[in-house]
C-alpha cells in the first residue's frame, strides 16, 4: 500500500507490478493498516496538514468515513495514525496550525471516542517494534517518545535521534542524528555512532536484510535525481 500527497491510497497485490486506487481521497499523508487481521479490512488515513481529517475504512479501503471530527476542535493536524487492532487506534495532532493543541489521542472503540494520552506532538511514521513498544519522534526533531503499554502512556527518552527510528533484525534500533547513523541496543536510552557521517543530512533511512546494508536519502525540489540523492552503507 502506498500514498502521500496527491490521490491515494493505492494498493498492489503483485509485488508492485501494478497498483489500483482505493477510494477517492486526495492530498493524503500517513496510512495505517490492521496487520492483526489477515484480511486487512481496517485502514486509517490522515490528510496532509489538515486538522480533524482522519478517515476510516472497514472494508479494505473500498469506502471511507471521516472520523476526524470526533477529535477536539482545537487539535492540530492529524496526519499519522496507528492501528493496534480493529478497535484500538492512535493518532497524532501535530503541525504548524496557530493556537492548536499538540498531542496524541487514543481510541478503544474504533474511533467513536478519543482520550488524550500525551501533550507531546509527534510526527511522521512511528515505529511499532516487534515487542510491541512504540517509538515516535516529536515534531521537528524535538525528542523521541516511547510507550510500552500500547500507547496509554508516553515518556520522552532521548534527544539523540532526530527521526523516527527503524528496527533491525537483531532487535536493535537505528536512527539519524543530523548526518550520522546511530544505533541503540537498550530501547533508545543510549545511542552509538555507526559508520561514517553522510555527506548530507538524510531525511530518512531503511535497512535491507537481504543486502545487509542501509540506504539513506534526502528530499529535493529538483526534478532530476543527482548521484548523491541516495546513499548505501554496507554492514558487512
Amino acid at each position: 500500500m502506498s500514498g502521500c500527497y496527491g490521490d491515494a491510497p493505492f494498493k498492489t497485490e503483485d509485488g508492485g507490478q501494478t497498483f489500483h486506487r482505493l477510494g477517492q481521497l486526495t492530498h493524503t499523508d500517513g496510512i495505517a493498516v490492521d496487520f492483526t487481521d489477515p484480511q486487512r479490512q481496517t485502514l486509517l488515513l490522515g490528510l496532509h496538514e489538515q486538522s480533524q481529517s482522519l478517515q476510516l475504512s472497514t472494508d479494505s479501503g473500498h469506502t471511507w468515513t471521516k472520523i476526524g471530527d470526533k477529535l477536539p476542535a482545537n487539535s492540530n493536524h492529524s496526519s499519522d495514525p496507528i492501528i493496534l487492532d480493529s478497535k484500538t487506534f492512535l493518532i497524532n495532532t501535530a503541525g504548524w496550525k496557530p493556537n492548536a493543541t499538540l498531542g496524541i489521542y487514543r481510541s478503544q472503540d474504533g474511533g467513536e471516542t478519543w482520550t488524550s494520552v500525551s501533550t507531546f506532538g509527534p510526527a511522521g511514521e512511528p515505529l511499532v517494534a516487534s515487542d510491541g513498544v512504540i517509538y515516535w519522534q516529536r515534531l521537528w526533531g524535538g525528542g523521541l517518545l516511547k510507550s510500552t503499554d500500547q500507547g496509554k502512556t508516553w515518556n520522552q527518552i532521548s534527544h539523540a535521534v532526530k527521526n523516527n527510528p527503524i528496527e533491525l533484525p537483531n532487535k536493535r534500533l537505528a536512527g539519524l542524528s543530523a548526518n550520522q547513523l546511530v544505533v541503540s541496543s537498550d530501547g533508545g536510552a543510549t545511542w552509538t555512532n555507526f559508520g561514517p557521517p553522510a555527506p548530507f543530512k538524510p531525511d530518512g533511512i531503511t535497512y535491507s536484510e537481504k543486502g545487509k546494508c542501509f540506504f539513506a536519502w534526502h528530499l529535493s525540489d529538483n526534478t532530476k535525481m543527482d548521484t548523491q540523492s541516495i546513499l548505501r552503507l554496507n554492514v558487512e
